[in-house]
């Protein structure tokens, strides 16, 4: 059958120099102290590892200063990787 969902989420926050892109799904990748912002730098790359089990992708496009717009893409057909997984949580029919 083919083709993907695709899905986007958007803020409004500090935005993501473009020097920095190729970094923000690196787990323990932080681009601020933690004084300045509160984390552990592992978030994205927990997304990034979901999304890539399921058969999809993620980028993201930012304006430093404006906000950044993250996208990610799930197969319509449940990739066979995590297709128990998905029969196992009653996501989708066994």
């Amino acid at each position: 059958m083919g083709g993907e969902y695709v899905f986007s989420v958007r803020d409004n926050g500090i935005g993501i120099e473009e020097q920095y892109m190729g970094r923000i799904f690196t787990v323990f990748q932080q681009l601020h102290s933690m004084s300045e912002y509160k984390g552990t730098g592992i978030g994205l790359s927990i997304v990034k590892r979901i999304i890539e089990r399921h058969g999809g992708h993620i980028w993201a496009k930012s304006e430093f200063g404006v906000g950044s717009t993250f996208y990610f893409s799930i197969p319509f057909e449940p990739a066979e990787m995590g297709e128990e997984f998905l029969k196992s949580r009653n996501i989708i029919k066994k």
